[in-house]
């Protein structure tokens, strides 16, 4: 795809989501900043073969879904970057994960493992939520998202767990 055809696009989405992201055109494509969380991305234009409007089914809210060459698709919503999960270091996913997951969903599902994880009678579930979260991380990963932050915060939790307290 074109850089402008790129930016034309996501411009016009980012037009009828205020706030959510601030964009920068660069040479060969845009350099994406959620707001809410500082996480950056620059999208190159070459790979992305199609931008797709797509619509929650829930919410009904519109985002938009970055398919690229060589990468699993990137969604830009409401929420910020939405990734799909990737459970190739947990195996398979508890019934209860979602397919896909933003930043603001990771920090809700890490405060709620925080709180669980200090209750042995929650331990299955405090692993549950430690798998998901890990498959969040990859898929972040997958799709060229720093997970540094993320990592760490889970790192101690994930000692006490093993641990067994």
């Amino acid at each position: 795809m074109r850089p402008a055809d790129l930016a034309q696009q996501v411009q016009v989405w980012m037009r009828a989501h205020p706030g959510v992201f601030v964009v920068e055109a660069q040479p060969n494509g845009l350099r994406l900043a959620e707001v809410a969380t500082g996480k950056t991305l620059v999208l190159l234009a070459e790979p992305v073969q199609a931008v797709l409007v797509r619509r929650n089914s829930a919410t009904r809210a519109e985002y938009l879904v970055l398919e690229r060459e060589g990468l699993p698709p990137l969604a830009l919503a409401d929420a910020g970057f939405a990734f799909a999960l990737d459970p190739r270091s947990t195996g398979p996913l508890p019934p209860t994960a979602p397919p896909v997951l933003s930043f603001g969903d990771f920090e809700k599902l890490h405060a709620h493992l925080v709180h669980v994880a200090t209750d042995p009678r929650h331990r299955r579930e405090a692993l549950e939520l430690l798998m998901i979260l890990i498959a969040a991380l990859d898929g972040a990963r997958n799709v060229g998202l720093d997970t540094g932050r993320e990592e760490a915060a889970l790192e101690p939790v994930l000692r006490q767990l093993e641990a067994g307290a």
